[in-house]
This record gives C-alpha cells, structure tokens and sequence, in this order.
C-alpha cells in the first residue's frame, strides 16, 4: 500500500501521486478526473461518459429497491462487493457482484482495449484473486 500526506497549496490541500503510479493509471498531468466520497473513501477516477445498462437487468435491479444510478457508481469505483436491496426486510435481497454479472452471458458484452489492458494488469496490492 502506498503512503501518501496532505500538503498545504494556497488554501487548499493536495496530494501528489508518483509518477510510477500516474504511469499505471494512464493518467497525465493536467488531466481532469473525477472524485467522490464513499464510505469515508475517496475515489478518483477518470469521468467516464456513459454506462449502458441491458433493460431487462435494468428492470431486476430496480424491482429488488436498488438504485440503479447507485449500483452503477459503486461498481466503477470498485466499493461494490455486496449490493443489499433497500426494499422491505420480508423482500430483502442481496445480489453479489458475480450475481449481477451473470446477467450478462459471455460474450454479448464487449470489451475495450482499456478494460482488457486492466484484466491483465499483474496485482499492484492485497487484491483478493
């Protein structure tokens, strides 16, 4: 894991990334990115600029009280491991991030070249394999 500290800049704070970690971001200086706070996490990440999400899994997400907007944040930002229904506890439902992925049949969804270079990077920390 890598430590990192809060400087002082003007009247804000920053954090410098190293160069070994920008390089395996594929992130450049100057670059815009996006941060959000999750659980007392922050996340920076590229924006992206779209997800599309197949109606029909759409549809299940919504009828188990997931916000769908939610579900998808969380999963790109990695703080998906287990996504609880909100509806009432006799209907309570938990689905895995596996169990989402199974919607989506091998094959019909196709990958970019940014996804398959991130599949195929080696673990940089405590990844769970």
């Amino acid at each position: 894991m890598l430590t990192l500290q809060i400087k002082r800049w003007g009247n804000s704070a920053a954090i410098r990334i190293p160069n070994s970690v920008l390089q395996q971001l594929a992130w450049t200086d100057g670059e815009t990115l996006q941060a959000q706070v999750i659980d007392r996490q922050l996340i920076i990440s590229k924006p992206s600029s779209s997800v599309e999400v197949d109606n029909a899994l759409y549809q299940t997400i919504d009828e188990a009280g997931i916000d769908v907007s939610e579900l998808v944040n969380k999963i790109l930002s990695g703080a998906a491991k287990t996504i609880t229904s909100k509806a009432s506890e006799e209907t309570n439902t938990s689905f895995t991030l596996d169990e989402l992925m199974k919607a989506y049949p091998a094959g019909e969804v196709e990958l970019s070249e940014e996804d398959r270079a991130w599949l195929n990077m080696k673990p940089v920390g405590k990844e769970i394999l």
